[in-house]
């Protein structure tokens, strides 16, 4: 019998230890709940038992994905490395395919074709290096699995007519960096389906790092470095002067190859040259208002989204629609127009379990509809004004129509339907367009 959650505040807990295989359930937490309950069931002895008492599919395809995906939410290395455990060995039980996840050994080829139509991201690891405390896509500390090489080159190779139109990039809640034969799969992208990923990562004044930028320069042509995590202007010439000796001038500052976290480095400039003469300014007055002034730069990347979530508020990050794959499952993505305590990263995140008939009504919720289809892909840029000032003081009301309409294609075996819906992931309204 499974050992009750003890103090867990949450009734919820008990119905899903009672009745596991009902994911209703746990698709109504928000990744808090899902990572206190999860420590429960680690601190009870009783995650095994829960596992075994869902069945293996349902563990491989749903579970383990679900608490993966929000692995930095659960509190304890402990705990972290307990789901790097069950995962290995649930993996280790799967029949072996050709593709990643032997997801040829769960979809038809037509089903695997609905799906890499709309992947816009190809995660090669889970954790990562970096580990940005403000990542918006909870990117958990130190890299714990990583996709075989033969079998993303499998998939790359059997759909790289899609690839080559829809480009998918290959890191997510990741760094590039962390897979080291990225280099060469970056190549073969480009060989096989003709277009260049666009890179973005976070790197090092170190050996290491420096020796997998001089090895991706001979091969990349759109590479962005992230400096969000580097908070003095010194350390930033350093780096990027060392980047630009090591890959001979290919990444440098400036060139139309290499991009960099600019806004940050110019503000940064700003704020240095401006902060002794505001502080002279507000003597008297006590640090406290310079301090708040002075925050925002400070922090690098955006305050009160993903697990430094404090309050509910616009969701100023690029949104994405569609599939996603990692090393340890296939997920749907709907992004949101705000964040909240139960979508901090402004994204509806769900593992795909299989394609199957859905119909979807008015006042039903989406992400119960996610697990069983194929969500169309789709971009969506926040606004970037000039001014990055003015960034912060964006209103809904101002945003573009498009940015501010939240709609989704979920694809499946009786159809495609297009679901609108609003900030709680409740359906406002569904049209069957297949």
């Amino acid at each position: 019998m499974l050992a009750r959650p003890v103090d867990s505040g949450e009734q919820c807990f008990d119905e899903l230890l009672n009745n596991p295989k009902d994911i209703s359930l746990v698709i109504k937490m928000s990744p808090r709940e899902l990572a206190n309950f999860f420590g429960i069931l680690v601190s009870n002895g009783g995650l095994e038992l829960f596992l075994e008492k869902v069945g293996h599919e349902l563990s491989v395809l749903f579970y383990i994905p679900l608490f993966s995906y929000y692995q930095k939410w659960i509190k304890g290395e402990e705990n972290r490395a307990k789901l790097d455990m069950v995962s290995e060995t649930a993996s280790s039980a799967i029949p072996d395919g050709e593709l990643p996840l032997s997801l040829d050994k769960r979809f038809s080829d037509a089903e695997l074709e609905m799906i890499f139509n709309e992947v816009f991201a190809f995660q090669l690891s889970v954790g990562c290096s970096g580990a940005c405390p403000r990542c918006m896509f909870d990117a958990v500390p130190r890299v714990r699995d990583d996709v075989d090489f033969d079998k993303i080159k499998n998939l790359i190779l059997k759909f790289k007519s899609i690839f080559g139109r829809t480009r998918p990039v290959f890191y997510h809640a990741s760094d590039p960096k962390d897979y080291l034969k990225y280099p060469e799969l970056h190549k073969f992208v480009r060989e096989t389906c003709g277009y260049d990923p666009h890179v973005t990562t976070k790197v090092s004044n170190d050996e290491e790092s420096l020796e997998w930028l001089s090895r991706l320069s001979q091969v990349a042509e759109d590479v962005r470095i992230s400096i969000y995590h580097i908070l003095d202007e010194a350390e930033i010439t350093g780096l990027l002067d060392a980047i630009a000796l090591r890959t001979g001038g290919v990444f440098k500052k400036g060139s139309g190859v290499f991009k960099v976290a600019g806004e940050h480095d110019d503000r940064l400039s700003l704020l240095n040259f401006l902060e002794p003469g505001l502080r002279g300014f507000y003597e008297g007055f006590g640090d406290l208002l310079v301090d708040d002034l002075f925050a925002k730069p400070y922090e690098g990347h955006t305050p009160n989204m993903g697990i430094t979530f404090e309050k509910p508020g616009l969701n100023k990050c690029d949104g994405e629609n569609g599939v996603f794959l990692t090393p340890r499952g296939l997920y749907n993505s709907a992004r949101l127009l705000s964040v909240s305590e139960h979508f901090p990263q402004g994204h509806i995140i769900m593992p795909i379990i299989e394609i199957r008939d859905i119909n979807p009504k008015k006042g039903d919720y989406l992400q119960d509809y996610m697990p069983y289809s194929v969500a169309g892909k789709a971009r969506f840029e926040f606004p970037k004004p000039v001014d990055h000032e003015t960034a912060f003081n964006i209103r809904i009301p101002d945003l573009p129509d498009e940015f501010r309409k939240l709609e989704v294609t979920l694809k499946a075996k009786n159809g495609s339907f297009k679901v609108g819906y609003d900030d709680n992931g409740l359906i406002t309204k569904v049209k069957k367009v297949v």
